[in-house]
């Protein structure tokens, strides 16, 4: 490959059981079309889109990439600031940062502790301009965000959990709201989506008016401790007779769906498909069962509710960008954490392939770089594919890469990374 430099336990468990679920539908699903109520922009944790450029996080501070010039820098004004200081400002934990205009946002969130001694998660939308001199916090909300956000048109959309919190630790149970903030005057409006026990909802993704949510729940708890449980998870996994026994109890009871939110009537509705593998422009992916250990990819079409045939075999996971989904072959196995049956992708014996929805040609991808690297795909210019390269095993996390279009179907090997100054 050749690179150019460029200038409580029962709360863990259920995350990891998430996590794992979670994961497997999400190689990046921040690609999304404009919706019937205004362009749509995707805010995530570690870097947020726009016409002009990316805000992204790499290891050492948040930088801004501009697509027109190929200027990569970090998010810091000071003369002479190496980045690596504690107190550049490039270096404070932004999650969530993204500009409308010259204006810079982002969301912090921390606890209260009120007279009565409760607890209380509070999140913070902040506005800077993008020197941070000049800062005040707009918006403030009970609970945590903890999936990408939208912004459609002049409204952001968060997903918001609002935890019980007993004896200062957080619980499984607690009440999600969609938040609606009109980022014109900070206005803010919510409706309520799901409170209960043992719930999680995910916000991935916007189709038409459609903000696609997974869920999942369990009809009661399931304790490891009668399962011969004594010390951590990590050391319970280890004893795979009476791990295996509990996940299995644990899975009878395991439910997970899909739902959206209709940005026009307000309204929670759900999604009658099975769990989606990627979403995109005007349509919902999924690994549709035909048979026995047999799938096929079909694109489900909200607007017409017609399926077309994307790829004659299971997928483990699809990025996109412009007109082309890249696919990557899976097989069903047994999942190791949960026992059930999974789509994974082995490189050694699985494909990779292009699709162009434009045309409806699919052609096999070779794919030579290194088998611990990642590509998050970021846009389309001028015949290049952007994205956020990451590869641990050379120590490069989110660096801006760029690479010709039949390049990146043809090998993947000639790579150029910009560095931010």
């Amino acid at each position: 490959m050749i690179i150019k430099e460029h200038k409580n336990y029962k709360k863990h468990l259920l995350l990891l059981i998430f996590i794992l679920i979670i994961t497997s539908h999400t190689a990046c699903d921040g690609k999304v079309p404009d919706s019937g109520s205004g362009k749509v922009r995707v805010i995530k944790s570690h870097c947020s889109v726009s016409d002009e450029g990316i805000i992204y996080e790499d290891d050492n501070g948040k930088c801004y990439y501009d697509f027109s010039s190929g200027g990569n820098a970090y998010f810091c004004f000071r003369p002479n600031c190496d980045h690596y200081n504690v107190d550049c400002v490039a270096r404070a934990n932004h999650p969530y940062t993204f500009l409308i205009g010259n204006d810079q946002y982002y969301i912090k969130t921390g606890s209260l502790t009120d007279k009565d001694s409760k607890v209380r998660i509070i999140s913070y939308l902040y506005k800077s301009d993008v020197s941070h001199s000049d800062v005040k916090c707009v918006v403030d909300f009970e609970g945590i965000n903890l999936s990408d956000g939208f912004l459609i048109g002049d409204t952001l959309y968060l997903l918001i959990l609002k935890p019980d919190i007993v004896d200062g630790v957080q619980t499984n149970n607690g009440r999600y709201d969609m938040y609606r903030i009109n980022m014109k005057n900070y206005s803010v409006k919510k409706t309520h989506v799901k409170e209960g026990d043992n719930i999680g909802y995910i916000l991935f993704g916007c189709i038409d008016n459609k903000l696609i949510m997974y869920y999942r729940y369990m009809d009661k708890e399931i304790d490891p401790a009668d399962y011969g449980k004594t010390g951590d998870m990590a050391s319970f996994m280890e004893d795979t007779e009476n791990y295996r026994r509990y996940m299995e109890d644990v899975m009878e009871v395991f439910h997970e769906g899909m739902c959206y939110y209709d940005i026009k009537t307000h309204k929670i509705v759900d999604i009658d498909l099975p769990v989606f593998t990627f979403l995109y422009k005007d349509s919902y992916y999924y690994n549709k069962k035909i048979g026995e250990g047999l799938y096929q990819l079909v694109a489900y079409n909200f607007a017409t509710g017609e399926e077309t045939l994307i790829f004659n075999g299971p997928v483990s996971s699809i990025d996109a960008v412009g007109d082309m989904l890249f696919i990557k072959e899976g097989k069903e196995a047994i999942g190791q954490l949960t026992f059930t049956p999974v789509i994974t992708f082995d490189k050694a014996t699985c494909g990779e392939y292009a699709y162009n929805l434009a045309t409806g040609e699919l052609n096999k991808v070779v794919n030579n770089s290194p088998e611990k690297a990642e590509f998050e795909l970021i846009e389309e210019r001028d015949g290049y594919y952007i994205f956020l390269y990451s590869n641990l095993s050379e120590g490069i996390h989110r660096r801006v890469g760029y690479m010709l279009k039949e390049d990146f179907i043809n090998g993947r090997e000639k790579i150029t990374l910009v560095d931010p100054l």
